[in-house]
């Protein structure tokens, strides 16, 4: 056979693959009292909606039966990892409580499987199933928590500043932690914090929330980069910088008063009492969220004026 009658068994050409990139993770950053918190506990209907709708993958969640599965999808990590844990069950019990619930188990050989299954994923031993929480550190006490809230298989964790409760050298560790179980797992999270830079490391985007409205939405780095919203450049302007000279350079953009109360929150743009750049407009009604460039969400009236 010549060389030109031979023929490739296999041919490939302009060969594409495309990967749905499913995990991200939203930060949601605000002052103390604007709704954070509210907001991931509403979503779990650990809170009754007061108006609105909730859906996951496209299916409205409402009722009872409804909530139920969705709580099969979708769990918490809380703030405070000493009062979330039941100080009269053991590591064991605690991380097996959602098996229990949702009977996520065949046989007692099976359960105890899955709890040391979960509590290697957070690094802790065996040996720690039987002891109290009150016998560990609030690090360990939060890997519990992180533990308890696998136990699911979950696809979407509500993690409510679940290291802000922890002193500085372990809140790395447990972020490092996070972001290796989201690629283990291929998790999604909403990380409620009121630390900037916990929130830039962890997070694919954030979102700025005030007294209970989103002010500003976008990438991680494009918020950090260029902020748009008023009080979005506050909060970053307050972020410490490791470099002095930059530090130095770094004008500080303070807010005067204090947030207003949720009951009786200002007309228009919530934000208008403590933006120094308020118009009548801005008092008369809420700007729109809108799209100003790729993936960047912001709202404000006076946006092109102020950037």
């Amino acid at each position: 056979m010549t060389l030109a009658e031979k023929k490739p068994l296999i041919e490939v050409k302009d060969l594409k693959e495309y990967f749905m990139i499913n995990t991200e993770t939203l930060g949601l950053v605000g002052e103390s009292g604007c709704g954070k918190t509210t907001v991931g506990r509403t979503i779990l209907h650990l809170y009754k909606p007061t108006g609105g709708e909730i859906r996951y993958d496209g299916r409205l969640i409402k009722t009872k039966s409804d909530i139920k599965e969705f709580r099969k999808k979708a769990t918490m990590v809380f703030q405070d990892p000493y009062s979330s844990l039941n100080p009269r069950m053991t590591v064991a019990d605690i991380i097996g409580e959602p098996l229990d619930v949702h009977k996520l188990y065949a046989s007692k050989q099976e359960r105890q499987e899955r709890i040391l299954e979960l509590m290697g994923y957070v690094g802790l031993n065996s040996e720690h199933a039987a002891r109290y929480a009150h016998e560990f550190s609030g690090g360990q006490r939060q890997r519990i928590g992180i533990a308890r809230s696998l136990a699911v298989n979950p696809d979407f964790i509500v993690c409510d500043e679940p290291v802000s409760a922890l002193d500085v050298s372990i809140q790395a560790q447990v972020i490092n932690m996070f972001d290796e179980l989201q690629d283990k797992l291929g998790l999604t999270y909403l990380f409620i914090a009121h630390d900037l830079l916990v929130v830039r490391h962890i997070s694919d985007r954030i979102a700025v929330m005030y007294l209970g409205k989103m002010v500003e939405l976008a990438p991680a780095a494009e918020i950090y980069d260029r902020p748009l919203h008023p009080y979005s450049k506050s909060l970053l302007s307050a972020v410490p910088v490791p470099d002095p000279k930059v530090a130095r350079a770094n004008q500080r953009i303070a807010l005067t008063g204090d947030i207003p109360s949720p009951l009786n929150a200002p007309s228009g743009c919530p934000f208008r009492t403590r933006c120094k750049y308020a118009t009548d407009q801005c008092a008369e009604s809420m700007p729109e969220f809108k799209e100003v460039s790729t993936d960047h969400f912001v709202a404000c009236h006076r946006l092109a004026e102020i950037n």
